[in-house]
């Protein structure tokens, strides 16, 4: 027996009809799926999901992750054939390298977008988390090749983005700019997040 929590809001899986949490919020079915470590973050999710009538095809709070922890999930949801991208939230980490690790192979089939609170000390103190290594997770959420979201604005923006997107086939991407400026700003911001580019 596995156990999901505690602390947890729960899961729903809205392709096999199970909502499995405290949430009385209907999910329609979708191709993103949403990893949480809070339940207020998960509610604030559902409730602007249901308002913009976007789909999961996963909403998993975790909670306190005593036995089932994120990079299990993520193992899963890379090999999940309704799951085109996936979202996380997170606060703090039980084992970096396996998170890594597993994100690594993930993000290598499929998006993962992550936003991750505790930046500033007054944060960290809020969370119980470990001051001063917000640098040591930008570089681990960018050697797992995920993309790091900084809140839950851009967050939104970017499920509203990947709810409609098709999956993405092999690694090239073009740059169609009505000018030099927004494109030489497309090819920084790819740059700094070391993305290999290609000039046509």
């Amino acid at each position: 027996m596995r156990l999901l929590g505690p602390n947890s809001l729960g899961l729903l899986a809205p392709w096999q009809g199970l909502n499995a949490s405290f949430s009385p919020v209907p999910i329609k079915r979708g191709k993103l799926a949403f990893i949480s470590q809070s339940a207020a973050v998960s509610n604030t999710i559902l409730d602007w999901a249901q308002q913009r009538k976007m789909g999961f095809s996963y909403f998993i709070a975790l909670g306190d992750s005593l036995d089932i922890d994120v990079d299990e999930l993520l193992d899963y949801l890379a090999r999940d054939s309704k799951t085109s991208a996936i979202l996380l939230y997170l606060e703090q980490l039980s084992d970096a390298r396996r998170f890594v690790s597993a994100a690594r192979s993930a993000s290598r089939n499929k998006p993962i977008l992550v936003i991750k609170s505790g930046r500033s000390p007054a944060a960290q103190r809020l969370l119980n988390t470990t001051a001063g290594m917000d640098p040591a997770w930008d570089a681990a959420i960018q050697r797992a090749g995920l993309l790091r979201v900084q809140d839950t604005h851009e967050l939104f923006s970017a499920v509203e983005t990947l709810s409609h997107m098709r999956p993405l086939r092999g690694d090239r991407l073009m740059i169609i700019s009505n000018g030099a400026a927004p494109a030489a700003l497309a090819l920084d911001a790819l740059w700094s997040r070391q993305w290999q580019s290609w000039q046509r």
